[in-house]
């Protein structure tokens, strides 16, 4: 009786901990992506400026060219005009982060 219960606490915990764990990560990273925006808002001084120009990056229907492959991590949005999935994006764009 107390190994079968003993057996289901660790089966639940084998299946809940990288569930749990994924979602920690996720409100840690949604919480430094605010503290970032509210940083960039607070020293350019012109929230909407920078709103607008996150909104110009993603709404460009071209890649550019004035980026090489080797620096086109650093960058927000891929500039060599490779898909991102929604997985990768976390599902939310960036004018969408901005208007929430």
């Amino acid at each position: 009786m107390f190994r079968g219960v003993l057996f289901i606490g660790w089966l639940l915990t084998l299946l809940l901990a990288p569930l749990i764990a994924r979602i920690v990560a996720m409100a840690v990273s949604r919480q430094r992506e605010y503290l970032a925006d509210a940083g960039a808002a607070e020293l350019t001084r012109n929230p909407k400026a920078l709103a607008h120009a996150l909104m110009k990056i993603e709404n460009a229907t071209e890649p550019t060219t004035s980026f090489q492959k080797g620096i086109a991590h650093l960058c927000i949005v891929d500039p060599l005009g490779w898909k991102v999935n929604s997985k990768e994006a976390g599902g939310l764009t960036y004018s969408q982060h901005i208007l929430r």
